[in-house]
């Protein structure tokens, strides 16, 4: 199951997020008659299942929740962590990283809205 797609800030690319804990990378390619294709670059497995994900609109971070109730922030280069998000009771079903990718909002299933700080992983 395919749970979340998320457009790479340049609208050249995006990652799909699904239940087989997989966040798979996806580039747009022209084909030879014209038409639009979608290739598969790489795949990053995570320790559960992936609900949600959104990329920072500068494009150096992705975050990605977790069924685990965290959300992990990762640098886009390298998919190295930068941060883990931790607060939520249960699952983070949605997300967004500001204009200026300061700070990341995380609604989840347990009813709560919380907003981050993206230097530190603080919650305001």
């Amino acid at each position: 199951t395919i749970w979340d797609l998320a457009m790479r800030p340049d609208r050249r690319a995006f990652v799909s997020v699904s239940a087989d804990k997989d966040v798979k990378f996806w580039e747009f390619t022209l084909e030879s008659q014209g038409g639009l294709g979608v290739t598969h670059t790489k795949t990053l497995r995570m320790e559960e299942d992936v609900l949600a994900a959104c990329y920072s609109p500068n494009s150096t971070l992705l975050a990605v929740s977790l069924l685990d109730c965290t959300a992990k922030v990762l640098f886009t280069d390298s998919l190295k962590l930068f941060i883990s998000l931790y607060g939520h009771k249960l699952p983070i079903t949605s997300m967004d990283i500001s204009s200026d990718s300061s700070l990341i909002v995380t609604g989840s299933a347990d009813k709560n809205i919380k907003i981050w700080g993206l230097d530190f992983g603080d919650c305001h």
